[in-house]
């Protein structure tokens, strides 16, 4: 059954990080069409992981889940999804657009400096050096493993499905 997890989850993670991938690309754009777009693709993910969710539930798993299982099937789909998106990311920061990691830096400067957070230069040397390429791809896995971990620990308890009473 192990082995089962993990090859659906890296199938679907392929799918998701497809996703994760296609939804960073629509991001890039500052238009608030192509903005309001990725949010609803940030939805369909939640929807996709559902179904596929219920579909390793029912054909991997004979119809009965337990809440870990669900819950490890869900976020092992997300950090295959995520390793994906995270080498997309890093091939677009690296090889394409070279310059778009100095533009969040400086986004991320002027965030800082209107909510007037005290920051040395100390503080920006450390922000600029997670600020590469490497970096920013390190973050797109974490954050998109914080997402699989909160969007699992809410669905697993709709996925989650135990032998019936009468089997």
């Amino acid at each position: 059954m192990t082995q089962n997890i993990v090859k659906s989850s890296m199938i679907n993670g392929l799918i998701m990080g497809v996703i994760f991938s296609i939804n960073f690309l629509i991001s890039l754009p500052k238009n608030s069409l192509l903005g309001f777009l990725s949010m609803v693709i940030a939805g369909i993910i939640v929807l996709l992981m559902y179904r596929m969710a219920v579909k390793f539930r029912d054909t991997e798993c004979e119809g009965k889940i337990t809440y870990s299982k669900t819950l490890s099937y869900i976020i092992l789909t997300f950090f295959f999804g995520a390793l994906i998106a995270g080498a997309v990311k890093f091939f677009y920061v690296q090889f394409v657009d070279k310059e778009y990691i100095d533009r969040l830096l400086q986004d991320s400067h002027m965030i800082i400096d209107s909510f007037k957070i005290p920051m040395d230069e100390e503080k920006y040397q450390q922000l600029e050096k997670m600020m590469s390429p490497v970096g920013f791809a390190v973050q797109t896995i974490w954050v998109n493993l914080i997402y699989g971990t909160i969007t699992g620990l809410i669905m697993a308890f709709f996925v989650k499905k135990s032998k019936s009473i009468f089997e």
